[in-house]
This record gives structure tokens, C-alpha cells and sequence, in this order.
């Protein structure tokens, strides 16, 4: 019969019942020719102090011979690095006692799991393994409630199988899905992810958030900035609310909503088509070669001298520095 308790805490423990993996080691052994290291034969780490035992028998040929060691002691702590030793405890006659690790084949892996402590309603605690769908981590937040359900004879090995966090209040309508993370303590949502009765996928936390909408339109923004992708093409970025930034679906980029710059082909059009930017430099040529001819110009009836005083056209404030182009 399950029990329903308040969770005091979550924590990551070893898990009873499963025994870690041992590491399996490569060894090279040396001695004397046609010398058997039977199965099973046991060693000592140099370092630490662990046993291992031979996985398969081994014939030294040619001075050496190579086989795999595994740990006794299972999980990490029994991993040696390359180079480390291991002395035989037994000495075999014409084998050297020590033996040299030579290659990791499979490292020594902990078997954890989470678990949560409950207070339950009669006021016993229990700890108990927490169960959920596969490849989920999970921890329950603080406070949240939890059915625990016995396994085995007596009051046997608890494991978790429910939650329910009363401190934040459901919004998900018929059909819809929300996860999220919540603080410690379980009062403060910190992330979701939502999936939405009209399509819309929405993932967010207190600064940023990415939704996406059933007809093409995704939504990017955090307190300040957002970008907009189109659902026909192109996107809109914005800062507090105003447009600074589009490229549209055919090809314009629209710069603080005030200029159009329409790239097409090898023709660059801002704000229209109706007439034609110049080149200063070329203008600037033809412009001063235009005063020498004034300056020396002739009419019909013959040869005018020059006007007595000098004229220059200087259109040097029409330049515009900060906008440069090749044509």
C-alpha cells in the first residue's frame, strides 16, 4: 500500500543492491617461457592496495605475455593509470611478481541513483529511491509531496513513484504539457518548457524565452532585445520594443524603420528607384576640368580673354565622408 509523504530533502546516493563495475585493465606479464597464469590468479595494486584477479589464463611466450586484470573492489576507486604495477600474491616459479598495466579496457563506474527523505503522515522519515520515466533526472524540490510504495517483505525498500508540488499552481489546459525546474525549495519556478493545446512549443526562464508558433513564426527575446522570424520569409529585430533591424522575405533591409536598402542582383535601391546616386570623385573631375574650360572659353566671334578675376567651384561639402562605395 503506497504512503503519501511531505519531502525534506533530495540527494544523489550510491544505490544498494547493484554492485558497480569493477575496471578492467590490461597487464603485461614476464618470466620465463611456457610459464600458465592460470584464471583467477590474484594481484596487488602497488599504489593502493586493491586486488585484482586474471579474467583469462595466460602463456608467456617469447619473455612476456598480456591479459586482462578486474578490480574486486567495484566503481572508480578501483581505476589505475597506465604504467601503474600490480604484484602477484602467490609467486609462480619463473614469472616475475610484478606485472605492468598497459591499457584501460573499461574504467570502474558508481551505480548512484536520487533518492528523497520524507516525512511522512504518521511522522515516520523514510528515505526511498526516486522512480520516474526513463532517462529523466529528476530531483522532487523540498516541500513537495511524494507516494512512496514498499517493496519487499516488512516495511522493505521504498521507492518513489508520484510527486506533486502544491506551492506552484497548474495552468496546463486539456491536452497540454508543462515541465520546469523550480528552486530548492519548490516556491519559484526557474525554467519550463511548455507544449501548447494550438501547437505553440515555448521554452523559457525569468530573462529568455524561444516560442515557437504553429504557422512558422518563432519569437527569440530576452528583457531587452527581441528577433522575429517570419513565417514568409525574413525576420524583424527589436530593442525595447521598436523595430531597429528587418530583412524582409524579398530581399530589403529595412534599417530603425526610416531607410529601405533593396539588394538585387548587383543593384543596391535605398528608398526607391526614381533617380541615381553619383560617384564625388568623377563629379569633382568633371566639375573642376568644366572651370578651365570656362576659363579659357571662346565664342563665335572669336577668342575671349580670360575674366580679370579667377573663379573656383569648390563642392567639397557635398562629400560624404562616412559613406564609401566603388560604384
Amino acid at each position: 500500500m503506497g504512503r503519501i509523504g511531505t519531502i525534506v530533502k533530495s540527494f544523489i546516493s550510491k544505490l544498494s543492491g547493484a554492485a558497480p563495475t569493477g575496471a578492467v585493465l590490461a597487464a603485461e606479464f614476464s618470466g620465463s617461457d611456457g610459464v600458465n597464469i592460470t584464471e583467477n590468479t590474484k594481484f596487488r595494486a602497488d599504489a593502493t592496495g586493491l586486488i585484482y584477479i586474471l579474467l583469462t589464463p595466460v602463456t608467456i611466450s617469447s619473455g612476456s605475455g598480456t591479459g586482462q586484470v578486474q578490480s574486486l573492489a567495484g566503481g572508480s576507486i578501483g581505476n589505475l593509470p597506465v604504467g601503474a604495477t600490480i604484484t602477484i600474491l602467490e609467486a609462480i616459479p619463473g614469472l616475475n611478481n610484478q606485472a605492468t598495466i598497459t591499457e584501460i579496457i573499461k574504467e570502474g563506474v558508481d551505480k548512484n541513483a536520487q533518492f528523497i527523505s520524507t516525512m511522512e503522515l504518521h511522522g515516520d522519515q523514510r528515505t526511498s529511491q526516486v522512480f520516474g520515466p526513463c532517462n529523466e533526472d529528476f530531483a522532487p524540490p523540498e516541500n513537495g509531496r511524494a507516494v512512496n510504495i514498499p517493496v519487499g517483505k516488512g516495511r522493505g525498500f521504498l521507492v518513489s513513484v508520484a510527486y506533486h508540488n502544491q506551492e506552484i499552481d497548474p495552468v496546463a489546459l486539456a491536452g497540454e504539457s508543462r515541465k520546469y525546474s523550480t528552486d530548492a525549495t519548490g516556491a519559484k519556478v526557474m525554467a519550463e518548457v511548455f507544449l501548447k493545446q494550438d501547437g505553440t512549443i515555448l521554452l523559457k526562464n525569468a530573462i529568455t524565452s524561444l516560442e515557437m508558433l504553429l504557422n512558422g513564426t518563432i519569437i527569440l527575446q530576452n528583457t531587452l532585445t527581441s528577433i522575429n522570424i517570419l513565417p514568409a520569409g525574413g525576420f524583424i529585430v527589436s530593442v525595447g520594443g521598436t523595430p531597429i533591424f528587418e530583412i524582409t522575405a524579398a530581399g530589403g533591409l529595412v534599417l530603425a524603420g526610416l531607410t529601405e536598402i533593396n539588394m538585387v542582383a548587383s543593384e543596391i535601391k535605398m528608398n526607391g528607384t526614381g533617380d541615381n546616386l553619383v560617384m564625388w570623385t568623377a563629379l569633382n573631375a568633371a566639375l573642376q576640368a568644366l572651370v578651365v574650360q570656362l576659363q579659357a572659353h571662346t565664342h563665335a566671334g572669336g577668342t575671349v580673354p580670360p575674366p580679370d578675376q579667377t573663379f573656383t567651384l569648390d563642392i567639397t561639402g557635398a562629400k560624404a565622408d562616412t559613406l564609401k562605395t566603388d560604384g
